[in-house]
């Protein structure tokens, strides 16, 4: 397979493409700018210790205080939220039941209701500097990663970030099971996948992709989300060419727990890596962060 085939398929029919085997990819070919915030996930606004008591306190008078009230940007924090707080901690009932109602239109939709799909979606709405390692440390790996990279990378678990800068005689997939995710991904000429690596398990492999096509996969702050990483690197190991590597740089706090299936653990990735006879190295001194390298050894 020397170029990747054209197909692409309309959205409203991809969400229900990932129960049956495709042997052609689905592409995602349109694009979401990341402007402002206003479009993008709440931020998590913490109740402070010190107010609990007072918290407490008013519920057992007012009843229950939803939870989701403190998933808030940042704007209505300053609207709302400093409201509700000084309610609670006056404890004037009317003041907390009005602050409650000014900010029920601004709090999140409760996630319980989302299907696995919309919840990924959700989450894909950031603005680009929300997420990873600090800016020092996101470039210093961006460029490392950049250098180790070559010719016809995979970027699974892509998000809307690439850890693969632009690079001459590099060819970058990205791929997702996102589709805001694959929208604002920030290179967006790139060939952008929609697939779920879970899957695998049940379909067995990426049947688009033939074997050793590719000489770099990478997963950036994605193996926690695999419920079965070893049948997903297994499938890595197939559509990697002799010689080939893969990339996974991740950390045991970085992810979204209502969608995280594990806590990235460096040794357990090699361990499951070497069991599935990779040669690999595990690279420190970037903080909390880790880079797995891992090398399928040429027949």
């Amino acid at each position: 397979m020397k170029n990747l085939p054209i197909k692409t398929f309309k959205l409203s029919c991809i969400y229900n493409t990932f129960m049956v085997r495709h042997n052609e990819p689905v592409y995602v070919t349109s694009v979401k700018p990341r402007k402002s915030s206003e479009d993008y996930v709440k931020r998590l606004v913490p109740l402070c210790s010190s107010d609990w008591s007072c918290w407490k306190s008013v519920e057992e008078k007012i009843g229950p205080i939803e939870i989701e009230i403190r998933f808030i940007t940042r704007e209505v924090r300053k609207l709302f939220y400093q409201d509700l707080m000084n309610s609670i901690r006056n404890q004037d009932l009317k003041g907390v039941e009005k602050a409650l109602n000014d900010l029920k239109p601004h709090c999140v939709f409760p996630k319980d209701s989302f299907s696995k799909q919309e919840k990924w979606d959700y989450f894909a709405r950031q603005m680009p500097k929300d997420w990873g390692p600090p800016h020092k440390i996101k470039k210093q790996v961006k460029d490392k990663i950049t250098h180790m990279a070559r010719r016809n990378c995979l970027e699974a678990m892509c998000g809307f970030e690439t850890y693969f800068q632009p690079k001459e005689g590099l060819s970058v997939t990205a791929l997702d099971y996102s589709i805001e995710a694959l929208e604002r991904y920030e290179i967006p000429d790139r060939p952008r996948i929609l697939f779920d690596l879970n899957e695998i398990e049940n379909i067995g492999d990426m049947a688009f992709f033939n074997d050793g096509f590719f000489q770099t996969i990478g997963i950036f702050f994605g193996v926690n989300y695999l419920e079965n990483p070893m049948q997903v690197y297994l499938e890595f190991k197939r559509v990697l060419d002799d010689g080939g590597q893969l990339l996974i740089f991740g950390s045991q706090t970085a992810g979204y727990r209502e969608l995280t299936e594990s806590s990235f653990d460096p040794l357990v990735t090699a361990y499951q890596l070497r069991y599935l006879d990779f040669q690999v190295n595990i690279e420190a001194g970037y903080q909390d962060y880790y880079l797995v390298n891992a090398k399928k050894k040429i027949i």
